[in-house]
Order: C-alpha cells, then sequence, then structure tokens
C-alpha cells in the first residue's frame, strides 16, 4: 500500500513540475516513476553482488527494502532538483518580462542592456 502512494507522489511531483515548466506532463511523471524503479533495481543488483549473504538471513530483505526506498527517493529528488533548476533558468522569465513590457516606451539601447 505504501509504494502505491509513493508512485502516485513521484509521479505528482514531476507532473506538477511539468505542467509548471510547458512540458510533457505524462511523460516527465512516467519518468519520475521509472528513476525510482531503476534506482532501486540497480541498488538490490550492487548488494546482491557486493552482499549475497545478506539476502540469505531473516531481516536482510526487509533491510533491503527499506535501503532500496530510501536510495530510490534520494535519487529521485536528486534528479528533481536538477530538473527545477535547469527549467527554472529557461526563457519564460524573459518572455514574461518581454510581455510586460509591450506598450512602454523604451529606447533599443535599453532592451540591449537587459538581455
Amino acid at each position: 500500500m505504501l509504494s502505491i502512494f509513493l508512485i502516485y507522489w513521484i509521479g505528482r511531483k514531476f507532473y506538477d513540475l511539468a505542467l509548471l515548466h510547458h512540458r510533457s506532463k505524462w511523460g516527465w511523471a512516467i519518468f519520475g516513476i521509472v528513476i525510482y524503479y531503476v534506482s532501486q533495481l540497480i541498488i538490490g543488483m550492487l548488494i546482491g553482488i557486493v552482499a549475497p549473504d545478506l539476502l540469505n538471513s531473516t531481516g536482510g530483505t526487509f533491510l533491503i527494502n527499506i535501503l532500496g526506498i530510501g536510495i530510490g527517493l534520494g535519487v529521485w529528488f536528486i534528479v528533481f532538483k536538477l530538473l527545477e533548476k535547469s527549467w527554472g533558468d529557461n526563457d519564460y522569465k524573459r518572455g514574461e518580462t518581454a510581455i510586460n513590457a509591450i506598450g512602454t516606451v523604451s529606447t533599443i539601447k535599453e532592451d540591449e542592456e537587459e538581455m
């Protein structure tokens, strides 16, 4: 049940970010979910290679699940913040100021200095 809420939350955060920056909403929501699961798969394979005895112990599968969720959310958060930062430095802000400047009187030299 926890995984359903995590999938919804992860997809929703990427969906909202893509919506805010005029990107493909569903494509980025699915991308966020894929990032979460691929990072869990990779960490599970690494643990299986590095510490295979952990898989045979009683609490080992629980530990691997908790570790996978934590690392999956960590990788997801890093990618989310990188996208948020890179999309935040786009031309939408410049475009909005240009639209707001329509109808104002300015010289060509002032416009060149702003860019």
